[in-house]
C-alpha cells in the first residue's frame, strides 16, 4: 500500500478517505509486523516546465528544420535512456519526461541546452529570457 500525507505540527495528517482505508488494512494486518517507508514526496515537472522545454524546441525546430516530436523523440532517447539486463538479454529502456521530477527535469532541460549550445552552437535562452 502507498499513501501520501502531510506532516502538520510533527504528526501525519493523512485525508479522511485513506485514512478509512489504512484502518481497513491494519485490521487485516492485526497482530503482523509490517515495513513503513516515509520519504519525503517529490514533485513531478511542473506545467510551466513543460512549457518552456516545448518552447525550447520549437526554438531549435526553427533553428535546424527538425519538428519538435522528432527533436522530443531524439533527446530523450539521447539523454533519459538506460539499459537493462532482462532475461540474460541487454535492452535499452526509454523515460519518459512525464515522470521525471521537478530537479531531473531541470537537470533534462540542462542538458538539451548544453548540447545545443556546443554541439550546435545555438544558444537556448533561460526561463526568465522568454
Amino acid at each position: 500500500m502507498k499513501f501520501k500525507a502531510k506532516v502538520e505540527e510533527n504528526k501525519i495528517q493523512f485525508p479522511e478517505k485513506i485514512k478509512k482505508r489504512l484502518n481497513k488494512q491494519l485490521e487485516i494486518w492485526n497482530e503482523k509486523w509490517i515495513v513503513i517507508d516515509i520519504r519525503l514526496k517529490k514533485e513531478l515537472r511542473s506545467t510551466e516546465q513543460n512549457n518552456y522545454y516545448w518552447k525550447l524546441l520549437e526554438i531549435l525546430s526553427n533553428e535546424i528544420g527538425e519538428d519538435q516530436s522528432s527533436l522530443h523523440e531524439y533527446f530523450k532517447q539521447k539523454f533519459l535512456s538506460k539499459e537493462l539486463n532482462v532475461m540474460g538479454e541487454n535492452i535499452k529502456v526509454t523515460l519518459s519526461t512525464m515522470i521525471l521530477k521537478t530537479d531531473e527535469f531541470v537537470k533534462y532541460v540542462q542538458e538539451i541546452r548544453h548540447f545545443s549550445l556546443h554541439e550546435l552552437e545555438i544558444y537556448l535562452p533561460e526561463p526568465d529570457e522568454i
